[in-house]
């Protein structure tokens, strides 16, 4: 027997996608990981099982009820997986499409099923298909972003551009039968054994991608604001002083919450880390998407903002006093009044870490506070190297 005969081909499909799916099932109920993408690969792998399902499910049924269900579960895997691919990537819209695409699908093999237009079912099975495989193409290279190189993004890419081509290709040749196990040739079974699998791998790659970024994202974050923590301020500040070195002009603003102790003494630390997530949501406010803000420990913020000169910072740290100011935190139906105290410096030469501008700018924090607080205070101009 030919190693790559329909029927061996039809058991290593339902074999793999039997192992494939209680692999997602485990990803998503044990260790909850994408648990809503896993699941949705679970329910692909199995639709693709119950496609390959030959004489089995489907002994007895004419020939039009066979390509029809096997046209059907084929269009509903690819939806499956179109679902799961935008669920790991986090791409909000486009689920709308998907299901139009998909709708209109299954309505036209309802239609030619009730006409007995055997024919026509593979074709507009194919034209779903194919429509959501370059979907799927599409929002690969709109999600995977930066973080992923060019050469990987194109590898992931590539499985949905060859399921895009074969719909093309059934689509030039209508006179061919629509399933697998209705003679469709080995060779092609083999490349739609090889795109389930690629496809499958792929998006078990993105998962791995994904969780790999929330460590790093962790590690990077202060737990309790979700702000840069010290060490990602360091490279941050480092990124912007090798910037200056080419002429490019940052500057850093320290805030320091004015009696934040009393906060927690008088009405517990509840309340203080209330106090802190709300001059954050603030601070943020005031700041351009470019800018960033960290938190160095403690009430105890900075504000790292490239491209800015020392008086524009300062005016940046103005309008965070003043919104502060103007916008007391409500506590459980009580107003605590918030300031802080600002120091401003701007980055200077030869200071590749950048720790005299960030030492520079802790000095007019103290000086702040010394001044009577809730007030800003900048390094002066003439200290700059």
């Amino acid at each position: 027997m030919d190693l790559l005969d329909a029927p061996t081909l039809l058991l290593v499909n339902a074999v793999f996608n039997g192992f494939a799916a209680a692999g997602w099932a485990l990803l998503a109920g044990v260790f909850r990981m994408a648990p809503r993408a896993s699941w949705l690969m679970v329910g692909a792998h199995l639709f693709r099982i119950l496609q390959t399902t030959d004489a089995g499910l489907t002994a007895g049924w004419s020939s039009l009820a066979v390509v029809a269900f096997e046209q059907s579960c084929a269009l509903a895997a690819v939806c499956l997986l179109a679902l799961a691919l935008r669920r790991m990537l986090r791409l909000g819209r486009g689920r709308r499409h998907i299901a139009l695409i998909t709708g209109a699908g299954f309505l036209g093999i309802v239609l030619l099923f009730a006409l007995q237009q055997r024919a026509g079912i593979p074709l507009v099975a194919a034209v779903a298909i194919t429509l959501l495989a370059l979907g799927g193409a599409r929002d690969v290279i709109s999600g995977a972003g930066p973080g992923l190189a060019r050469w990987i993004t194109m590898l992931l890419v590539l499985p949905y551009l060859v399921l895009a081509g074969l719909g093309i290709v059934r689509l030039a040749m209508p006179a061919q039968g629509g399933a697998v196990s209705a003679g469709v040739s080995a060779g092609v079974g083999a490349l739609w054994l090889l795109l389930t699998m690629a496809i499958s791998v792929s998006l078990m790659a993105l998962l791995v991608w994904r969780l790999v970024g929330r460590v790093e994202h962790l590690t990077l974050r202060d737990p309790m604001t979700d702000t840069l923590n010290r060490r990602a301020i360091a490279d941050e500040v480092q990124l912007l002083q090798a910037r200056r070195e080419r002429g490019h002009d940052f500057a850093l603003v320290l805030l320091d919450i004015d009696h934040f102790k009393r906060i927690n003494d008088e009405l517990g630390h509840a309340a203080g880390d209330a106090a802190l997530l709300h001059v954050v949501r603030i601070v943020r406010g005031c700041l351009r998407e470019a800018d960033r803000l960290g938190r160095l420990g403690g009430e105890e913020f900075c504000a790292l903002l490239p491209y800015t000169t020392t008086e524009a910072a300062a005016q940046v740290a103005e309008r965070i006093r003043a919104t502060l100011q103007a916008q007391p935190l409500v506590w459980r139906g009580q107003r605590v009044e918030l300031t802080a105290s600002f120091g401003v410096a701007g980055g200077r030469a030869n200071d590749p870490a950048g720790e005299v501008s960030l030492a520079r700018a802790d000095e007019q924090v103290y000086r702040a506070k010394g001044e009577g607080r809730n007030r800003v205070c900048v390094a002066p101009a003439e200290a700059f190297g």
